[in-house]
This record gives C-alpha cells, structure tokens and sequence, in this order.
C-alpha cells in the first residue's frame, strides 16, 4: 500500500495445500516466514494442517497478529516462534514497523510467552541492526535479558542507507565506538546476551577492518 503496488497474485492455493496435507505426517518441520505469515489464510491453514498431524512448526512473526484463531493455533506443543522486533521504544520501532503499535506488540509477546511456556515451546527474537536503530542495541538486549528472550542479530545489507555495512569508515567508527563505550552495560548481563553483543561488535569490526563499508 505504502509504495502503490498491486497486490502479489495467490500462487498457494488448495492443490498445494493437498500436497502438504498429505506430507505432513512425515515432515519433521514446517517453517513460516516472509512477510507476516499470521496475516496469510493460506499459512493459517498449514498451520490447522500441522496440528492435525502434531507436525512442529516454526513460525518467525512480527507480532502484530493475534487472533483467537492465531492464539489457537499456537496453543499445542511444538510451535517456536521467532518475533521480529527492530526496536526497543515506541519512537525507533514505530516507524521502522510503520502502523505497529510497540505497547500491542508487548501485550502480543508476553501472551506468546505465556502459551509458549505452557507447551516448553521457544520464543525467541530476531533484530536487524541498521542505521535507525543501533543506539538502541544495549538497551535491546537488556530488555530482551529481562524477559529471557535470545537474541538473532541480522545484518542489513540492503537497502544501503539503512546498513550499517555501508557507512563510510568515519561513520562506522563513530557508531563502533559509540556502542563499545556502553560496554559496562552489557557486562552484567548473562552469557548469552553478552555473546551476541560481541558478535555483532565483532562482524562490525571485520568489516571496518576490510575497508568494505562506505
């Protein structure tokens, strides 16, 4: 809507769906995700499909979606999900998730955890760290820490202006060491969320290292 685009023509209908039906009971997983798989009837009804056969699902979600219908399809065992949550304040999530809400997609999350910890499911989150909201990094994993929450740190490659790849050497180095000042925030959280600080430290480093931004 937002680019004046017609929309995608439907190319998963019922004939592709007999198929999973019939597969399902020997997958070992089903995966979800482009786009916002819990806005899709057809990803509704492969998820009505994997319960039926108890087929465990992995669904990566923006978390702007809970219907009773979606609540009842998450409600078994064997359903992870991943949120996508590219911020950690109403004003740097907001506008990257345009029309998302950061109080709804809090509710939205601690229901998820909720369902989730009664079957031993996961949730976990994934976070693209760019331009709009790396001075937000610490402060992202502490809030995921506090909730228990791991943490996948994407690299945003493209579109350039939203890469932190892309900056010129100057630019990277300003935000390097802008985050390796906050150092001491991050020291007091546990092994895991502290790993992947440093990783994603580290993968901006080599790429200053490699003159390969700008």
């Amino acid at each position: 809507h937002r680019e004046g685009r017609p929309a995608l023509p439907r190319i998963f209908g019922d004939r592709q769906l007999s198929e999973v039906a019939e597969l399902a009971p020997d997958l070992d997983e089903i995966h979800l995700f482009g786009g916002e798989p819990l806005l899709m009837p057809e990803a509704l009804r492969l998820l009505e499909i994997a319960a039926a056969t108890d087929t465990r699902c992995v669904i990566t979600t923006n978390g702007s979606v809970l219907t009773p219908r979606v609540e009842a399809l998450l409600d078994r065992p064997g359903v992870d999900l991943v949120v996508s949550v590219d911020g950690t304040s109403a004003g740097v999530y907001e506008p990257i998730r345009q029309g998302a809400s950061w109080e709804v997609l809090q509710e939205h999350l601690d229901r998820f955890i909720e369902i989730a910890d009664r079957h031993q499911n996961t949730v976990d989150l994934a976070h693209c760290l760019m331009t709009a909201n790396w001075h937000e990094f610490p402060d992202h994993l502490r809030w995921a820490a506090d909730r228990v929450l791991a943490v996948y740190v994407n690299d945003v490659l493209s579109p350039v202006e939203l890469s932190l790849h892309h900056l010129t050497p100057p630019e990277l180095v300003v935000v390097i060491s802008s985050l390796r000042a906050r150092q001491a925030e991050i020291d007091d959280l546990p092994p895991s969320w502290r790993t992947t600080w440093e990783l994603a430290l580290e993968r901006l480093d080599q790429t200053l290292a490699d003159g390969t931004s700008g």
